[in-house]
């Protein structure tokens, strides 16, 4: 059963802080409903197409997702003419406008899927952060990730986990998310489909309340000898560990301010695990360039 809502009213819900922590509908339970099709709510399809090319919808609701209630179907639909219309759905804002307002620096997104591809189709789930440049009147990429699948997945929902890396140190505005059935688009074929359920932005080491209110800041995100680092309560020491855990340097920490050598590790993603005196640990996220 599809559910319906005024997205004015989510509108309000949701946007009301340009500092969106999660997805908005990233668990797919909200839809809004047209006579002869169903958009997940804060989510651009290509419905609307379809119906005009007289095929069934590209994106559909179903249940039980992995949270037992609803899941996006994105799924290739062949139309006349040779043509075959992508399963694609885009992030969007209460006007409309692609994207939503986010204005922090996740370290991944993840979620949970199922899929079976056509030999020739790649299905994606990609992110985009972007910032506007009021001085070259666009907007330029902050940080980027995405996770590709393949051939047909096996038994019940399996999770997935894309890490995203930055470009830079600014923060960025906007979240762009793009899930579709055909990543390539070199050759779409029909009736390829990937289900999504329980999208989200994860967060190492800290809730978004720590990330916002912690106790040690870190500049920059992407470094490239040194990393600054600035404490507002007594600290021990610092460790730094790869995506794998592995511990790959160990700093003092010489009053409130350090500064932290990092030109000999290789390039890739860090976490810096800062031990405060009072027995607590914090943990950020940077990138060796």
């Amino acid at each position: 059963m599809n559910i319906t809502r005024p997205i004015s009213l989510l509108a309000a819900a949701v946007f009301a802080s340009a500092l969106c922590a999660q997805i908005p509908n990233g668990d797919f339970n909200q839809w809004t409903s047209d006579s002869n099709y169903a958009d997940p709510l804060f989510w651009k399809t290509t419905n609307a197409l379809a119906q005009t090319l007289g095929v069934a919808a590209t994106c559909e609701r179903g249940d039980p997702g992995s949270d037992g209630l609803g899941f996006a179907k994105v799924i290739n639909r062949a139309a006349a003419g040779g043509v075959v219309l992508q399963g694609k759905i885009v992030s969007m804002d209460a006007n409309g406008k692609l994207g939503f307002p986010f204005a922090l620096r996740p370290t991944s997104i993840g979620g949970r899927c199922q899929f079976a591809l056509n030999q020739y189709d790649v299905g994606q789930v990609q992110v985009s952060l972007t910032r506007w440049d009021p001085v070259y009147n666009q907007s330029f990429t902050v940080g980027f990730g995405s996770v590709n699948f393949i051939g047909t997945s096996s038994g019940p929902w399996q999770s997935f986990s894309a890490n995203i890396t930055y470009l830079n140190a600014n923060t960025p505005d906007t979240a762009v998310i793009t899930i579709n059935a055909a990543a390539s688009q070199l050759l779409v074929t029909d009736g390829s489909y990937l289900q999504v359920d329980e999208l989200k932005f994860g967060y190492i080491g800290a809730g978004v309340e720590e990330l916002a209110n912690g106790s040690f800041t870190m500049h920059p995100s992407l470094a490239s000898q040194f990393l600054d680092v600035t404490t507002v309560k007594p600290a021990l020491f610092a460790l730094a560990t790869d995506m794998a855990g592995r511990r790959v340097a160990q700093f003092t920490i010489d009053g409130q301010r350090s500064q932290m050598p990092v030109g000999n590790l290789a390039p890739g993603r860090y976490v810096l695990e800062m031990k405060f005196k009072d027995g607590t640990t914090e943990k950020r996220s940077f990138v060796k360039e």
